[in-house]
C-alpha cells in the first residue's frame, strides 16, 4: 500500500504536464504534430491562434486545410521544407519561418516552426512534431532596422565626401592588431574600384594606397588610443591635373570614422581670395598714387590759371598799346608791318592761353558731356566761315560738303572746340589747297562723321598726329588708322614752335574721349591727309 504522502507515478506525470504547459504558455509557444500517414494535423489552442483561429475550432484538421492559412508566396517553400523533413537521410531538425494570414482576423504573422521527424524502423516517415513561435515583432524590428540602415546608406552615398567606419581587431592579449571596415559609402567604393559588399569587413590595408601607405595603421591607432582628431590636406596628381584632398579621422563608438573630401574648389577659392587681396592692396597703393597725381594735376592747374591770368593782363596791356598806336595811323596810311605782326602775335598768344585753360579743365575732369539736339550742318558751316580768313592768309581755299540739315544729339560747344582745333592744326601744316571739309551720316545710321582733308601736308603734321593722337588708352574713344609709324615715316625735324598745336591736339584727344567718339587718320591718294571724327547719333541709345 502506498503512503498517502508519497506522490504516485500518475501525480508526477500530471505535475510534469502542468509545468510543461505553463512553460509553453509563458513562452507563447504552440505545440503541433503532423501525422504523415493520415495527413492530419493536431495542434493546441495557442498554435491555432497563430493561424487566426479561435479556441472553439477543432484541435485537428487536414494538411490541405491548414495550408490555406499560409501566405501564397511562402506555400512552395513550406512544401519543399516538409519534403526535406520526410527524408531520413537529411537527419537535421525541422526549422522553417513563414508568414500566415489569419483565417478569421486576416492578420499577417511571421511564425517560426521548429521540430523533428519520426521514422519507422524501415525508414518510413511517421510523424513530424514540434513547436511554433510568433516572431512577427522580431521580424518587424529587423525589417525596420534594415530600412533604417538603407536610409543611412542612402544618406552616406549622397555625401560628396568619402566616409567609412573602421572597428579595431584585438589579439588574445587585447592589443589592436588590425582595423576592419564596417561601414562605407559609394564614394569610397568608386575610389577603391570595388563594391561596398566587397569592402565591408575587409582590412584597412584596402585603403592604405589612398591614405598614408605604411603610416596608415599608426595614424588610425593614434586616434583610437588618444581620442584626438587627425586632419591633413594633401595634393595628388590626377589625369585632370593636381587635386587637393582633406582627410580626417575621429574616434567614435569604439572605432574610428574616416572621411575624405576633394577640396580643390576650396583651394582655388582661397587662391583667388589671396590674389584678390593682393590686387586690393595694389589698388590701394595705386589709388594713393592716383590721388597724389590728381593733387599734382590740380596744383599745376591752379598755377597755370594764375599764370594765364597774369599773361592775359599783360596781353590786354599790349592790345591797348597796339590800339593806341593804330589811332595815330592816318586813314589813308597803311598799318606798319611791325604793328600788324605785333597784333597777330598777340591774338595767337591769347588763343594759346584760352586753349591752355581749356586743356586744364579737361585734364581735371571739370568738363561734362551736355547732349542736346544740334544741327551739325549749321555748326560746321559756321566753323568753315570762321577759318576761311585764317586759311586765306596762307593762300588756301576751303570747301564744305554735306547735307544742308543734319540733326543729331550732341554737345555743340565741345563739337565746335574739336572742329576748330583740328581745322586750325591742318591749316597750319597744309602746303597746298584746297582744304575739304565734309560731313554726313554713316550707312548704319548709328553714327555721323565729319572730316577735314588737304592735298599736300608738311610732314610735321604727321609727326604731330603720331605723337599726340595714337595713344588713346584710358578713353572710351578709339583711334582707327594704319600704323602711323609705318604709313607715315617720322620726319627728322624739330618740335620747335609746336607747343600751341600740341595743346590743341591734346584738347581734341580729351574731347574725343568725352564725346565717346572715334578718330581716324588716313593718307589720301593725292598725297594729302584726311582726319575723320565719328560720333554717336544719340547718347540715349543703350548701345552708346
Amino acid at each position: 500500500m502506498l503512503d498517502e504522502q508519497t506522490p504516485s507515478h500518475h501525480d508526477k506525470a500530471l505535475a510534469e504536464r502542468v509545468d510543461l504547459d505553463f512553460a509553453l504558455q509563458a513562452a507563447g509557444l504552440g505545440v503541433w504534430e503532423i501525422d504523415l500517414t493520415t495527413n492530419l494535423i493536431r495542434w493546441d489552442q495557442r498554435c491555432q491562434a497563430l493561424f487566426g483561429l479561435t479556441a472553439s475550432n477543432s484541435d485537428q484538421l487536414r494538411y490541405q486545410e491548414a495550408i490555406r492559412g499560409i501566405h501564397p508566396d511562402d506555400i512552395e517553400r513550406v512544401r519543399l521544407a516538409l519534403q526535406a523533413a520526410m527524408n531520413p537521410s537529411t537527419d537535421r531538425p525541422f526549422d522553417l519561418t513563414c508568414r500566415t494570414i489569419g483565417a478569421e482576423d486576416r492578420q499577417l504573422r511571421w511564425i517560426r516552426f521548429t521540430g523533428r521527424s519520426y521514422f519507422s524502423q524501415t525508414g518510413q516517415p511517421l510523424r513530424l512534431a514540434g513547436i511554433a513561435h510568433d516572431i512577427t515583432r522580431q521580424v518587424d524590428e529587423q525589417l525596420q532596422a534594415q530600412q533604417t540602415a538603407q536610409h543611412l546608406q542612402a544618406v552616406l552615398d549622397s555625401s560628396p565626401a568619402v566616409i567609412s567606419f573602421l572597428k579595431p581587431v584585438l589579439n588574445e592579449t587585447g592589443e589592436v592588431v588590425n582595423f576592419v571596415l564596417v561601414v562605407c559609402n559609394q564614394r569610397l567604393a568608386q575610389l577603391s574600384q570595388k563594391s561596398i559588399d566587397q569592402l565591408r569587413h575587409q582590412s584597412f590595408t584596402q585603403l592604405s594606397h589612398i591614405l598614408w601607405q605604411n603610416q596608415t595603421f599608426t595614424n588610425l591607432l593614434y586616434v583610437l588610443q588618444t581620442g584626438e582628431p587627425f586632419y591633413q590636406e594633401q595634393p595628388e596628381q590626377t589625369p585632370q591635373g593636381e587635386r587637393w584632398f582633406s582627410i580626417s579621422v575621429t574616434k567614435w563608438d569604439g572605432g574610428v570614422v574616416l572621411t575624405g573630401l576633394d577640396i580643390s574648389p576650396l583651394k582655388e577659392s582661397q587662391r583667388q581670395l589671396q590674389q584678390g587681396l593682393g590686387e586690393l592692396n595694389e589698388f590701394k597703393e595705386s589709388r594713393a598714387d592716383l590721388q597724389a597725381l590728381l593733387a599734382l594735376v590740380q596744383q599745376r592747374g591752379e598755377l597755370l590759371r594764375a599764370a594765364s591770368h597774369d599773361l592775359r593782363g599783360n596781353l590786354n596791356i599790349l592790345s591797348g598799346v597796339i590800339g593806341l598806336l593804330e589811332i595815330n595811323v592816318q586813314p589813308n596810311e597803311r598799318i606798319p608791318p611791325m604793328l600788324e605782326l605785333m597784333r597777330r602775335n598777340v591774338r595767337q598768344a591769347a588763343q594759346m592761353i584760352t586753349n591752355l585753360l581749356d586743356y586744364v579743365r579737361l585734364e581735371e575732369g571739370q568738363e561734362q558731356l551736355n547732349p542736346a539736339v544740334v544741327d551739325v550742318s549749321d555748326l560746321l558751316t559756321g566753323l568753315v566761315r570762321g577759318i576761311k580768313s585764317v586759311a586765306l592768309e596762307k593762300g588756301l581755299m576751303v570747301t564744305a560738303t554735306g547735307p544742308k540739315r543734319l540733326l543729331v544729339e550732341g554737345d555743340a560747344l565741345n563739337l565746335n572746340r574739336i572742329g576748330q582745333n583740328l581745322f586750325l592744326t591742318v591749316i597750319k601744316f597744309t602746303t597746298q589747297g584746297p582744304l575739304r571739309v565734309s560731313w554726313d551720316v554713316d550707312p548704319d545710321q548709328d553714327w555721323w562723321w565729319f572730316s577735314v582733308a588737304n592735298i599736300a601736308s608738311d610732314e610735321e603734321l604727321l609727326h604731330t598726329l603720331q605723337e599726340e593722337l595714337t595713344d588713346l588708352s584710358g578713353h572710351p574713344a578709339t583711334l582707327e588708322h594704319q600704323s602711323l609709324s609705318s604709313a607715315f615715316p617720322t620726319p627728322q625735324t624739330t618740335a620747335k614752335g609746336r607747343s600751341g598745336d600740341e595743346i590743341g591736339l591734346r584738347i581734341v584727344r580729351q574731347l574725343v574721349g568725352l564725346l565717346r567718339a572715334k578718330f581716324q587718320v588716313k593718307r589720301e591718294p593725292d598725297g594729302g591727309v584726311k582726319l575723320i571724327v565719328s560720333l554717336p547719333i544719340s547718347y540715349s541709345s543703350p548701345t552708346q
